[in-house]
């Protein structure tokens, strides 16, 4: 499936920033500072599974904006099995028509595009 983020749980004594920032280690081997990421939202979740098992989750969503290439960049293949760019017209076109493949984060999606459109073009 494709996704659009690179993401983790924290662990204990974590906040959400140092989190992004380890995961953006781990997963694209980012070397990132913290103040490079833009705090976007805090999104709150909860998904009820079963009548005993609930979900409560807090997602809190920065950007990185960077200067580096997908070949500056080592995918962690145990969770990655491929990065590519996606131009974002491209990307809100294959939102718009669903793509087949393409994990729904209607929420994220949403935010992005609120974000975005002024600065890329609707």
């Amino acid at each position: 499936m494709l996704d659009i983020s690179s993401a983790g749980h924290l662990t204990a004594g974590d906040d959400s920033l140092s989190g992004a920032v380890r995961e953006l280690k781990e997963e694209l081997n980012l070397d990132v500072e913290p103040e490079e990421l833009q705090f976007i939202k805090t999104l709150k979740r909860c998904s009820k599974y079963t009548s005993t098992f609930i979900n409560n989750e807090f997602d809190d969503l920065y950007i990185l904006r960077t200067t580096k290439s997908i070949n500056d960049m080592k995918y962690q293949e145990e969770e990655i099995s491929e990065i590519f760019f996606v131009p974002y017209k491209e990307f809100k076109n294959m939102v718009k028509n669903k793509k087949e493949d393409l994990l729904r984060h209607e929420e994220e999606f949403e935010i992005l595009f609120d974000l975005f459109d002024d600065e890329f073009g609707n």
